[in-house]
């Protein structure tokens, strides 16, 4: 699995980081980034939560 960013309706304020450190980080020049290609299951739920609580939704998960 994987997280695509519409990069258009993202914000980059934070909000999935605060979720989900471990997948996302807003740097310096705020923008956010995706800290792993390839998703751990082991943080699934919280990925699945920051994909929901995004307020732009611009998140989505792609399975395989």
């Amino acid at each position: 699995m994987k997280i695509e960013v519409d990069l258009d309706l993202c914000e980059a304020n934070g909000v999935c980081q605060s979720y989900c450190p471990e997948i996302f980080e807003v740097n310096d020049k705020d923008e956010l980034e995706i800290r792993q290609d390839a998703i751990d299951e082991g943080v699934r739920d919280k990925l699945e939560l920051a994909i929901k609580r995004c307020p732009r939704q611009a998140l989505t998960l792609v399975e395989g």
